[in-house]
């Protein structure tokens, strides 16, 4: 190889070598500007994720205040929805308003409340007979409203209602705690505990007196206590119980008044203690289909001898 070729072939070498540095400084380049912008998309992301997450966290519970508001305020719909419960004759029903406090319903008893409870005021009617354990919350009233403007008021307490409407009284006996029962905020009485109000739906005053627990709560169990009591308020509950009519022929037992305790009796076996007890008889008429699918209720004659 002569001179002249041997230096083209260093410089050849040469500016290869240059080439190849060039082509790998390049290329550092790019994968250092290629992590660059990998690691700025990891960042985005990350910031992203941490944004997203810390929405949720602070949205959620927002949204579910703004549920509780919206759904215990007067302009939400289920402020606006009633709930009716009717206790069939003969049974005894058991109901857990929206605020947790639990309501036994009697036979023959309607119970009408709110599906939820707004403002600052629990509010149920009653038309019938129902024991009431009320939650207790002393910034929420809890009024039970009843006919002829009748209306109990408690915060966290005990006690049973009797309001039928065809009654000419409404009793309440209280339990554990104290209530306050008026008329129309014009007449009323705040009871303790072992007391008991008749509201007389005739003069519209309000008689306070000591109250017998047992006969005014032990329907709950199934039980019938009469102490002292008329045979009019008898055959009503009897009527309720055991989902019959009564006729009575006579009224010489008008003051008659009957004391005893049943359990599980029949009605026949009641009818026969009663009669057993009183110059009384009965006859039980058979129920009777009327058409149409419906049956007149069984109706019981009472004659007084």
């Amino acid at each position: 190889m002569d001179k002249k070729t041997d230096k083209d072939y260093q410089f050849i070498l040469q500016q290869t070598s240059l080439l190849n540095k060039a082509n790998a400084y390049a290329t550092q380049k790019n994968w250092e500007a290629l992590e660059r912008k990998i690691h700025k998309v990891e960042l985005h992301t990350k910031l992203f994720l941490w944004m997203r997450n810390a929405a949720a966290i602070l949205t959620f519970p927002l949204l579910m205040a703004s549920l509780y508001l919206w759904n215990n305020s007067s302009f939400s719909p289920l402020a606006k929805e009633w709930i009716e419960i009717t206790s069939a004759k003969g049974l005894v029903s058991k109901v857990v308003l929206p605020d947790s406090s639990i309501v036994w319903l009697n036979s023959a008893s309607t119970l009408r409340y709110p599906r939820v409870f707004t403002g600052n005021h629990r509010e149920v009617s009653l038309n019938g007979e129902a024991y009431f354990r009320v939650k207790a919350d002393k910034k929420n009233r809890f009024d039970v409203n009843m006919p002829q403007e009748v209306t109990i008021s408690a915060y966290g307490t005990e006690f049973n209602v009797v309001s039928y409407e065809n009654s000419t009284f409404i009793e309440a006996v209280l339990a554990k705690g104290s209530i306050e029962i008026q008329k129309n905020h014009a007449s009323k009485a705040i009871l303790k505990e072992g007391e008991k109000a008749i509201f007389n739906k005739a003069t519209g005053t309000i008689t306070v007196k000591p109250a017998d627990m047992e006969k005014a709560t032990s329907w709950r169990e199934g039980k019938l206590v009469f102490r002292r009591t008329g045979l009019k308020e008898l055959l009503e509950k009897l009527a309720r119980r055991y989902n019959v009519d009564f006729v009575v022929q006579g009224n010489s037992l008008a003051n008659y008044e009957f004391s005893a305790t049943f359990i599980d009796e029949s009605l026949i076996e009641i009818l026969d203690i009663l009669c057993y007890t009183a110059p009384m008889s009965y006859q039980i008429e058979p129920t009777k289909d009327l058409g149409d699918y419906t049956y007149r209720r069984r109706k019981v004659i009472i004659k007084i001898r």
